[in-house]
């Protein structure tokens, strides 16, 4: 028995298929490596970007914490100075603030005066009041205290004292009086916050 030839278009399309595999074999030894390559490139370039931002945030750290005390420290000295934009509002505030004081410590004010300050002491305004306290001798030491440390920083000077028993400290049996009815007038002053060039620009 005699055997055929296997048709043309047979033999094409096999020829056809060992190529496609052929090619496809090559794309797999050699395209795809070509891709990881490519791809870790790509991570790596991008890994090398975020090293590189956070590595300006960390240098950028120290000047932000120098920065932050800055602030810090600048408002703790706004609080150690009287708030108003002029000595009149400044003593209002500050005569607003030492009532509840005196009367927290159980001494009332009978008396508050403003006194003008004709000019700035080394750049800074002071703002003063002359004040009469009454009450027992524990309450005007306690209000003493109180106004000596509080914020802002306030002064007291000129301290006068007077007993309203008229002078003689004795009860009338003659024993001492451990804490007598007094009269005490005093000078208290505070500051201003320096004004900035802009504020000095504007008044």
């Amino acid at each position: 028995m005699t055997k055929t030839a296997p048709p043309l278009w047979h033999c094409l399309l096999s020829a056809g298929i060992l190529i496609a595999v052929f090619f496809m074999f090559l794309q797999s030894l050699f395209l795809s490596p070509l891709e990881e390559i490519d791809l870790a490139r790509e991570e790596r370039k991008n890994s090398q970007m975020l090293v590189e931002r956070y590595a300006a945030i960390a240098s950028m750290r120290d000047t932000l914490e120098a920065q932050k005390l800055v602030v810090i420290e600048q408002a703790k000295q706004q609080q150690n100075y009287l708030q108003g934009a002029t000595e009149a509002l400044a003593a209002a505030g500050l005569q607003a603030k030492i009532i509840p004081v005196a009367q927290t410590n159980g001494a009332n004010i009978r008396r508050v005066q403003v006194l003008k300050q004709k000019e700035a002491e080394h750049g800074f305004q002071k703002v003063g009041l002359r004040v009469v306290v009454l009450g027992k001798l524990k309450a005007i030491q306690a209000t003493v205290h109180a106004l000596e440390t509080y914020q802002p920083l306030l002064f007291i000077e000129n301290i006068e004292i007077v007993n309203r028993q008229g002078g003689n400290p004795s009860n009338k049996v003659g024993r001492k009086r451990s804490d007598p009815d007094l009269q005490v007038q005093f000078d208290l002053f505070g500051y201003l916050a320096p004004m900035n060039d802009q504020e000095k620009e504007a008044s």
